[in-house]
Protein backbone atom coordinates (compact mmCIF):
# COMPACT_ATOMS: atom_id res chain seq x y z
CA UNK A 1 0.00 0.00 0.00
CA UNK A 2 1.30 3.47 -0.88
CA UNK A 3 2.32 5.79 1.94
CA UNK A 4 0.16 8.77 2.71
CA UNK A 5 1.65 12.09 1.74
CA UNK A 6 1.20 15.72 2.69
CA UNK A 7 -0.98 16.01 -0.44
CA UNK A 8 -3.39 13.47 1.10
CA UNK A 9 -3.66 15.61 4.22
CA UNK A 10 -4.20 18.78 2.18
CA UNK A 11 -6.95 17.14 0.12
CA UNK A 12 -8.61 15.92 3.32
CA UNK A 13 -8.51 19.39 4.89
CA UNK A 14 -9.97 20.97 1.76
CA UNK A 15 -12.68 18.32 1.66
CA UNK A 16 -13.66 19.18 5.23
CA UNK A 17 -13.41 22.91 4.62
CA UNK A 18 -15.75 22.80 1.62
CA UNK A 19 -18.20 20.43 3.33
CA UNK A 20 -18.40 22.71 6.37
CA UNK A 21 -18.63 25.83 4.18
CA UNK A 22 -21.68 24.34 2.47
CA UNK A 23 -23.22 23.20 5.75
CA UNK A 24 -23.20 19.53 4.76
CA UNK A 25 -22.80 16.91 7.50
CA UNK A 26 -20.40 14.01 7.14
CA UNK A 27 -23.41 11.69 7.14
CA UNK A 28 -25.17 13.57 4.33
CA UNK A 29 -22.04 13.63 2.17
CA UNK A 30 -21.43 9.95 2.86
CA UNK A 31 -24.99 9.08 1.77
CA UNK A 32 -24.51 11.05 -1.44
CA UNK A 33 -21.33 9.12 -2.16
CA UNK A 34 -22.69 5.75 -1.05
CA UNK A 35 -20.13 5.29 1.74
CA UNK A 36 -20.11 5.53 5.55
CA UNK A 37 -19.57 8.73 7.50
CA UNK A 38 -16.59 7.00 9.11
CA UNK A 39 -14.99 6.83 5.68
CA UNK A 40 -15.53 10.59 5.27
CA UNK A 41 -13.82 11.08 8.65
CA UNK A 42 -10.85 9.02 7.48
CA UNK A 43 -10.60 10.99 4.23
CA UNK A 44 -10.82 14.32 6.05
CA UNK A 45 -8.18 13.36 8.59
CA UNK A 46 -5.86 12.10 5.87
CA UNK A 47 -5.86 8.56 7.28
CA UNK A 48 -7.18 7.15 4.01
CA UNK A 49 -6.21 8.17 0.51
CA UNK A 50 -8.94 9.23 -1.89
CA UNK A 51 -9.00 7.47 -5.24
CA UNK A 52 -9.35 9.48 -8.45
CA UNK A 53 -12.89 8.21 -9.02
CA UNK A 54 -13.97 9.03 -5.47
CA UNK A 55 -12.36 12.47 -5.71
CA UNK A 56 -14.41 13.12 -8.86
CA UNK A 57 -17.60 12.10 -7.00
CA UNK A 58 -16.69 14.41 -4.12
CA UNK A 59 -15.92 17.30 -6.45
CA UNK A 60 -19.31 16.87 -8.09
CA UNK A 61 -21.14 16.59 -4.75
CA UNK A 62 -19.38 19.69 -3.40
CA UNK A 63 -19.70 21.65 -6.66
CA UNK A 64 -15.95 22.05 -7.08
CA UNK A 65 -13.49 21.39 -9.87
CA UNK A 66 -11.08 18.62 -8.88
CA UNK A 67 -8.21 21.10 -9.14
CA UNK A 68 -9.62 23.01 -6.15
CA UNK A 69 -8.47 20.17 -3.88
CA UNK A 70 -4.86 20.86 -4.95
CA UNK A 71 -4.61 24.48 -6.09
CA UNK A 72 -5.80 27.26 -3.76
CA UNK A 73 -6.11 29.62 -6.73
CA UNK A 74 -9.02 27.50 -8.01
CA UNK A 75 -10.88 27.56 -4.66
CA UNK A 76 -14.33 29.24 -4.90
CA UNK A 77 -14.36 32.84 -3.71
CA UNK A 78 -18.10 33.16 -3.04
CA UNK A 79 -17.79 34.38 0.56
CA UNK A 80 -14.79 36.66 0.09
CA UNK A 81 -16.84 39.86 0.00
CA UNK A 82 -18.70 38.97 3.20
CA UNK A 83 -15.47 37.97 4.95
CA UNK A 84 -13.66 41.10 3.83
CA UNK A 85 -16.57 43.21 4.99
CA UNK A 86 -16.46 41.60 8.44
CA UNK A 87 -12.67 41.65 8.70
CA UNK A 88 -12.52 45.33 7.78
CA UNK A 89 -14.52 46.33 10.85
CA UNK A 90 -13.03 46.79 14.29
CA UNK A 91 -15.59 44.39 15.74
CA UNK A 92 -14.83 41.74 13.13
CA UNK A 93 -11.11 41.95 13.74
CA UNK A 94 -11.61 41.74 17.51
CA UNK A 95 -14.01 38.81 17.16
CA UNK A 96 -11.58 36.94 14.92
CA UNK A 97 -8.64 37.62 17.20
CA UNK A 98 -10.46 36.54 20.36
CA UNK A 99 -12.08 33.48 18.76
CA UNK A 100 -8.79 32.22 17.31
CA UNK A 101 -7.26 32.19 20.81
CA UNK A 102 -9.90 29.69 22.05
CA UNK A 103 -8.49 26.20 21.64
CA UNK A 104 -11.35 24.25 23.25
CA UNK A 105 -13.53 22.94 20.41
CA UNK A 106 -16.64 22.62 22.61
CA UNK A 107 -16.35 26.24 23.73
CA UNK A 108 -15.91 27.37 20.12
CA UNK A 109 -19.03 25.42 19.09
CA UNK A 110 -21.02 27.01 21.92
CA UNK A 111 -19.93 30.47 20.84
CA UNK A 112 -20.95 29.74 17.25
CA UNK A 113 -24.35 28.50 18.42
CA UNK A 114 -24.79 31.58 20.62
CA UNK A 115 -23.98 33.93 17.74
CA UNK A 116 -26.35 32.03 15.43
CA UNK A 117 -29.15 32.31 18.00
CA UNK A 118 -28.56 36.03 18.47
CA UNK A 119 -28.44 36.57 14.70
CA UNK A 120 -31.68 34.61 14.21
CA UNK A 121 -33.38 36.63 16.94
CA UNK A 122 -32.04 39.88 15.52
CA UNK A 123 -33.24 38.97 12.02
CA UNK A 124 -36.76 38.29 13.31
CA UNK A 125 -37.02 41.66 15.10
CA UNK A 126 -37.92 44.85 13.35
CA UNK A 127 -35.46 47.74 13.60
CA UNK A 128 -36.19 49.98 16.54
CA UNK A 129 -38.03 47.29 18.50
CA UNK A 130 -37.25 46.89 22.18
CA UNK A 131 -35.10 43.82 21.43
CA UNK A 132 -33.25 45.45 18.51
CA UNK A 133 -29.56 44.56 18.83
CA UNK A 134 -28.24 47.33 16.60
CA UNK A 135 -26.83 49.27 19.53
CA UNK A 136 -28.97 52.29 18.80
CA UNK A 137 -31.12 53.46 21.66
CA UNK A 138 -34.78 54.05 21.08
CA UNK A 139 -35.82 57.66 21.60
CA UNK A 140 -38.78 58.19 23.88
CA UNK A 141 -41.48 60.43 22.40
CA UNK A 142 -41.86 63.77 24.15
CA UNK A 143 -44.83 63.79 26.52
Amino acid sequence: MARKSEADAVVGRRLRQRRVMLGISQTALARTLGITFQQIQKYESGKNRISAGRLQQMANALDLPIAAFFDPAVWPRQNDEQLLSLASTREGAELNSAFSRISNREVRERIINLVRAIAAQHRSRSPGSKDDLSGEEELEPNA
